[in-house]
């Protein structure tokens, strides 16, 4: 175990302001709710499409009705057809979102950076849920927006709250409004949103290697690697999400096709989970466990899976 730094780097807050921001959390978790059950109740209420024919376009992770049907054929319960259309892994990691942004904002009421994060999850409960909130949609634009300003925010703040290298607040807080005014809650905003995150992702990618290197604490390093497993997890599962899924296009349903999407429908959300909860521990846990050994392993697996 890592000896602490002889001071807390951590960004405090004043504890005048920790009452009223449990309050706000409180509102803010409250209003996602009720917008995450009307969004929920449309969206089940809508067909699945169907890839077969002419002119379809639908991407290998998408669930058509022939892959329902197939799935019956198979004689699979009705959990797993659940399962398999994304309606049980979709609620279980919106609770895992919710407990994570409660474990952060009430272990670190005094982090603002655990304070963004924990906002940041609280508004991704919303994500394609959206566009079917009806007449409450601005609301849900407004907190999906500020989910995503945060989160690209997170990667130059993390851990201690400073800006890394200091110059990239010119550039990166500019792209969090625009990521804020325009959320991905239409085709439109989602293609801008993937343009912010072609330059955010390895702008991040070398503030974190620069706080690494030259200004960050042991501690610091350690929430770091935290960090850096999270995302390798789900480097990993995206990679063999593609690259098993091109082999079962939704254009061609199959048996394999199906036990893929149940095999993805636990694998890929849970990856997303993995990754967050690795980086909420970076952040609640001050005297962390060494993670090298697992670090190593996992980068080795994964130039093996490059590999092969």
């Amino acid at each position: 175990m890592l000896s602490e730094p002889t001071s807390d780097s951590r960004p405090m807050v004043s504890r005048n302001l920790i009452k009223w921001a449990r309050v706000g959390w409180s509102v803010v978790v409250s209003i996602t709710l009720v917008l995450s059950i009307l969004g929920f109740s449309n969206w089940q209420s809508e067909e699945l499409p169907q890839c077969t024919v002419p002119g379809a376009e639908c991407p290998f992770f998408v669930v058509s009705r022939e892959d329902v049907r197939l799935a019956q054929e198979m004689g699979l319960p009705t959990a797993l057809t659940l399962l398999l259309t994304g309606t049980l892994p979709f609620i279980l990691v919106r609770v895992c979102y919710l407990l994570l942004s409660f474990l952060l904002f009430w272990r670190r009421p005094d982090d603002w950076v655990a304070w963004m994060f924990s906002f940041s999850l609280v508004g991704a409960v919303l994500e394609q849920l959206v566009e079917y909130t009806g007449m409450l949609k601005p609301l849900a634009l407004i907190l999906l927006g500020v989910s995503g300003g945060a989160y690209i925010l997170l990667p130059f703040v993390f851990p201690n709250g400073r800006f890394e290298p200091p110059w990239t607040r010119w550039i990166v807080i500019p792209l969090a409004v625009i990521s804020v005014a325009f959320p991905e809650g239409s085709v439109q905003n989602f293609n801008l949103n993937i343009s912010l995150w072609s330059v955010v992702a390895p702008l991040g990618i070398y503030a974190l290697v620069y706080r690494y290197l030259r200004v960050s604490t042991a501690t610091e390093r350690q929430q770091t690697r935290w960090a850096v497993m999270g995302m390798l997890v789900g480097f990993v599962t995206l990679l063999l999400t593609i690259g098993i899924g091109s082999f079962y296009p939704a254009a061609r349903p199959a048996y394999g096709r199906v036990i893929f999407l149940l095999v993805n429908g636990i694998l890929y959300p849970g990856s997303g989970v993995v990754l967050l909860a690795f980086f909420t521990i970076a952040i609640v846990r001050y005297r962390l466990w060494d993670i090298d050994i697992l670090i190593r392993r996992t980068l080795q697996y994964t130039l093996l899976t490059g590999l092969l």
